[in-house]
């Protein structure tokens, strides 16, 4: 399972000339340079002519993925990237596959991974430490936004570099505010005018049926089973787990107060029951979910959706901005994303860190991240004119509100076994929108199991 940017067809359609040409611009506008060169390149254009196969998305299906390998082409004429298998995820079957191969000494050399992935794989023995290889290269782990170098280190060894992340945003739908008086270009500020104004949003037909709400944390664009209740935990001044990652901390009162807040809101619409009820109907399409025909009046999402409401319902008024925090609290948002990583005894190590380092120069940076509408790993990259400048949707200023978020962005815990964690925390708060149990109740649960959990991996692996 995917919890960052959706690896689904581009958005925008942009050519690989139009890619081409910002990257020139970046070039220019980047401070620092260019990433790559030096002993990599040597290193990889002295090797013999090879294949190093990669398991990543699709090219067929995302056309992001064929421009970054055509570029690696270009720039080692000597080699080939072979793209198969696709995004590592480490379910028992992809698990199984990937040790398998492994063991059979057939791994592929490069995997691409949800970046909450890579600190369990180097627990199995998996993926190799990129310390050594980073130290004699130009790729700078500092330059990184803020966690992202921490969620690919484990034992104080790197073990991915990470290609890009995204944000969560919180938008609204200004001819809904102009409906019940409220300035249509102001966003709410706090929680209690999120959920002030929501309540007012209710609407129900005639015959008593839900025809528009006005903030669902368990619906909109999230996506994520009630992951949203981090985003909320941490703007609360909470935290997920202790220091240490060996005991949870969520069920405490900044916990409380964030589920208790999401419940409360959830309320206003009978809970789950109610939004299936405002979801049911809509037709299929680009860009046309609850909130762009209307039906959900404010929503937090990630930042590919947008420009497809740009594009596909250009009827639809609506605002952008960071997600409001609760009196007192701080600003938060949810990132995600994606790494690369070295696998054991990879048969072609060099051509395959030659391609991680490739991904990480800032044609690639810029490229990768523009193309999939993404926000590039590197801020520098991220945070340049130029980046910003290419925003799809200037008018919504999406790409500095984005960089603005991703500065405080958080993920869920990226410590070993935390796949199980978050099946865990999934099926509990997903259970929680039910509003059968108390906010208490739910988190109280859900801390003795996560405990479980990780005892369970300190008990085998010392973590």
């Amino acid at each position: 399972m995917a919890y960052g940017l959706s690896t689904r067809r581009g958005v925008l359609g942009r050519g690989a000339a139009v890619a081409a040409a910002a990257w020139g611009v970046c070039a220019a506008a980047c401070a620092g340079g260019q990433q790559g060169g030096g002993s990599t390149q040597d290193v990889a254009r002295s090797l013999q002519p090879q294949s190093l196969e990669f398991w990543g998305p699709d090219p067929k299906v995302l056309p992001a993925m064929q421009l970054v390998t055509d570029a690696f082409s270009a720039r080692y004429p000597n080699l080939t990237v072979n793209v198969a298998g696709g995004p590592l995820n480490i379910t028992p079957e992809s698990q199984a596959k990937f040790l398998t191969a492994i063991a059979a000494g057939t791994a592929p050399d490069v995997t691409y991974q949800d970046r909450y992935i890579p600190r369990s794989y180097s627990m199995l023995d998996a993926v190799v430490s990129l310390d050594d290889r980073v130290r004699r290269s130009k790729v700078k782990p500092d330059e990184w936004w803020p966690y992202l170098k921490s969620d690919v280190t484990q034992g104080g060894k790197l073990f991915g570099l990470p290609v890009h992340t995204d944000a969560r945003l919180f938008s609204w739908n200004k001819s809904s505010f102009r409906d019940l008086g409220v300035d249509p270009e102001k966003a709410p500020a706090t929680w209690d005018d999120v959920s002030s104004i929501s309540a007012r949003m209710v609407h129900r037909g005639a015959d008593g049926k839900l025809e528009r709400a006005g903030f669902m944390p368990w619906g909109g664009g999230f996506h994520t089973g009630g992951l949203s209740f981090f985003l909320h935990l941490w703007q609360a001044n909470g935290e997920t787990l202790a220091a240490d990652e060996r005991k949870p901390r969520f069920q405490e009162p900044p916990g409380v107060k964030a589920l208790d807040w999401m419940m409360a809101c959830a309320r206003q619409i009978g809970g789950s029951a109610g939004y299936k009820e405002l979801s049911t109907g809509i037709s299929n399409g680009p860009g046309l979910d609850v909130f762009s025909v209307g039906r959900l009046g404010m929503q937090i999402h990630g930042i590919t959706v947008w420009p497809d409401y740009v594009k596909n319902v250009p009827q639809l008024e609506f605002g952008l901005a960071e997600v409001p925090i609760p009196q007192g609290g701080k600003t938060a948002s949810y990132t995600g994303g994606f790494a690369t990583c070295l696998s054991k005894s990879a048969p072609h190590a060099d051509a395959g860190w030659a391609f991680m380092e490739h991904w990480q120069s800032d044609e690639m940076q810029f490229a990768w991240p523009d193309k999939l509408q993404a926000v590039p790993a590197v801020h520098r990259v991220a945070e340049s004119e130029a980046f910003v400048k290419a925003d799809p949707i200037p008018q919504y200023r999406l790409r500095d509100t984005a960089n603005k978020a991703v500065r405080s962005a958080r993920w869920v815990p990226t410590r070993p076994g935390s796949s199980d964690l978050i099946d865990l925390w999934i099926n509990s708060l997903t259970k929680a929108s039910d509003l059968t149990l108390s906010a208490q109740d739910t988190l109280s649960e859900m801390a003795r199991q996560t405990q479980l959990i990780l005892d369970r991996w300190y008990d085998k692996y010392k973590v």
